[in-house]
């Protein structure tokens, strides 16, 4: 048959996006009816999925306490969601030390989401 020499492409990280963002500024109606951080292949020629497994939410506003909690996959915990109705125009809300599984079974960190509540 012969031998065919051929390049491989490493699968790329996902971008972690949350109600289709990945910073900026956010209402926060349109933050408190998202239900999880989404991770989306930018640029990627084939049609690939992966799942985050797991992330940390934290929120800082003036004059507050900053409030972190840790959810164990991609979906927002109660406790989250709560934090998010009680934000104020202003405060600061990252998503961080996201885990992501791809389809090669690997465990990649991924980027950080940092919005600001309008």
């Amino acid at each position: 048959m012969g031998e065919f020499k051929f390049r491989l492409k490493r699968i790329p990280s996902p971008i972690a996006k949350i109600g289709g963002k990945k910073d900026g500024a956010i209402p926060k109606a349109v933050l408190a009816a998202q239900s999880a951080i989404i991770p989306e292949m930018e640029n990627f020629d084939f049609n690939v999925f992966s799942k985050v497994k797991s992330f940390k939410m934290s929120r800082y506003g003036k004059g507050r306490d900053p409030v972190e909690k840790s959810s164990d996959s991609n979906v927002l915990t109660a406790e989250m969601r709560d934090i998010i109705s009680n934000c104020r125009p202003g405060d600061k809300v990252y998503f961080e030390y996201i885990k992501a599984i791809l389809p090669d079974n690997t465990v990649r960190d991924i980027n950080a989401i940092t919005l600001t509540i309008q």
